[in-house]
């Protein structure tokens, strides 16, 4: 890499899910970046066929970028056309399982759970994310000004223990019923005479969610975060002394594992039978996280970050093409 901040562009569909993954590593690369949503061509991507809806698109024109980052299934033709209209010198990154040769891409990056496979391809177990040591720790400074200011009855009491909550939302493999939420409500409830809950609902939470753990933490101190005003997310994993995720988000659970602190995972009853389980599973076997069963572990923990390895691969990746041209 050079002093001056490589041109990148990020395509993906609009899911913040996919979105995080390339911000994070284009952060990691110092890289100047533009964010470009696409969701053209849904019927055809990732086949070749949908390659002309990437070349009609208006915003699919010279100067091409350096290096481009893509994830999602819809972002597939657009990478496949840039590599191409740009005569092989934007160095296309896509990040998981593109669902086609991997050939078509200069790197790929998928989890150690997808089994991808190929020359170019890089694995991890745990997802990039944008969650430095730093920002953790600034983020927390910031927010414990905040936290001060809050009503005296949602207000953390003097050396009370910080507990992180990050609640996911029903998705293709974990169903995630307002039973399940209500339980998992209650339990928080217990934990709440002994810990000051900070509680993140995702954009995948339905609102029935809110209700659940309002009710269940009525009268207890609490901050309970429903998208609006400003995210307390980042803050939560600096600021917690444990750390309770849902099973159902790779990225909640590897950003989760940069904090440094104890995990405990929530299980989910599942649809049927999926990588998300195979990769909880992983993260059990490698000490990262404790299954939650109404009780928090208070097993040591020391942050565990994929992200700046991806980067360097991708570092290391681009240089080897530099210097063979």
């Amino acid at each position: 890499m050079t002093d001056k901040p490589l041109q990148a562009w990020i395509i993906t569909n609009g899911n913040r899910g996919n979105e995080v993954l390339c911000e994070g590593v284009a952060e990691r690369l110092n890289l100047s970046v533009r964010n470009i949503h696409v969701n053209s061509g849904k019927r055809l991507a990732p086949y070749w066929p949908a390659i002309w809806a990437a070349k009609k698109n208006p915003v699919m024109k010279p100067p091409w970028p350096d290096i481009l980052l893509a994830s999602s299934r819809l972002a597939v033709p657009y990478a496949r056309y840039i590599r191409r209209a740009s005569g092989g010198k934007t160095f296309t990154v896509f990040l998981h399982d593109p669902r086609v040769s991997t050939a078509l891409f200069d790197l790929v990056w998928a989890p150690e759970h997808d089994q991808l496979k190929g020359e170019n391809v890089i694995s991890t177990l745990l997802s990039p994310h944008k969650f430095t040591q730093q920002r953790l720790k600034d983020e927390a400074n910031t927010w414990k000004n905040k936290l001060a200011k809050l009503p005296a009855k949602a207000k953390t009491k003097a050396q009370q223990p910080i507990l992180a909550v990050m609640i996911g939302g029903p998705n293709d493999v974990f169903e995630f019923s307002d039973s399940e939420c209500q339980k998992i409500s209650r339990d928080i409830a217990a934990l709440a005479d002994t810990y000051f809950p900070i509680i993140s609902l995702s954009r995948r939470s339905p609102a029935s969610f809110k209700t659940h753990f309002e009710q269940a933490l009525q009268g207890k101190a609490c901050f309970i975060y429903n998208g609006d005003g400003e995210n307390p997310y980042p803050a939560m994993l600096g600021l917690a002394d444990q750390v309770l995720v849902t099973a159902d988000s790779t990225n909640m659970l590897s950003e989760a594992c940069a904090s440094g602190k104890p995990i405990s995972v929530i299980p989910l009853k599942s649809r049927k039978s999926s990588k998300f389980q195979d990769f909880v599973g992983r993260l059990i076997e490698e000490n990262l996280v404790t299954p939650f069963d109404g009780q928090l572990s208070d097993r040591p923990a020391t942050p565990r970050d994929d992200t700046d390895w991806i980067a360097e691969q991708i570092k290391s990746a681009l240089q080897a093409r530099q210097q063979s041209c």
